[in-house]
């Protein structure tokens, strides 16, 4: 496997070859990979199995939407379907996790040397799911993030709650500063 960070060496070519096939896949969710602005994003890691991408997530940061020192990290996860985990040892940890080893790592990383104190992951739907994720998280990446009791709306103020604004998100804050700004920067977004 290699890794390319597309924020720091963009590959247009791989790119489009990747947007490509998934244009012609019937994933639900293509919408949401279709239109990546990679200036969103602080480091966007892309993993790579001979020349192809099988995975990728970002850690983006809006201040506009969520404030100073607030980031989205997992942002826009995809894993290609050969190399997703099914099965009742689907979040039990090990490198066969291709987000939580090589992206995921990454992202964190890149937080801490900004000084970004807080990081979020947000999902849409399935909140069992999303807690076994956040246990992968914890195993393989050895960060704890903590499930928020009510859903934000991930779009920030300027965009009106949308079902695709409106998600579950697990928080992580570096110390209690990190806590409070959380609350300052997003308390204004629960949604319910």
């Amino acid at each position: 496997m290699n890794i390319i960070d597309f924020v720091k060496n963009p590959q247009p070519n791989l790119w489009q070859r990747f947007l490509n096939d998934l244009a012609r896949t019937d994933d639900h969710l293509k919408e949401n990979y279709l239109n990546i602005d990679f200036d969103e994003f602080l480091t966007f890691p892309c993993v790579l199995d001979s020349e192809k991408i099988v995975c990728f997530s970002g850690l983006q940061y809006n201040e506009n939407k969520w404030g100073q020192g607030v980031a989205r990290c997992s942002s826009r996860m995809w894993i290609h379907p050969d190399y997703r985990i099914q099965g009742a040892s689907k979040f039990a940890g090990g490198p066969k996790f291709l987000n939580t080893t090589y992206c995921l790592p990454m992202q964190l990383e890149l937080a801490e040397t900004m000084g970004i104190n807080t990081l979020f992951i947000s999902r849409e739907s399935n909140p069992r799911a999303f807690s076994q994720y956040i246990n992968l998280v914890k195993i393989n990446c050895g960060i704890e993030f903590n499930i928020e009791p009510m859903r934000y709306n991930v779009c920030g103020h300027q965009h009106s709650p949308t079902d695709s604004c409106n998600q579950f998100v697990a928080v992580y804050h570096r110390d209690l500063d990190a806590k409070s700004n959380w609350i300052k920067n997003m308390s204004q977004h629960v949604v319910y």
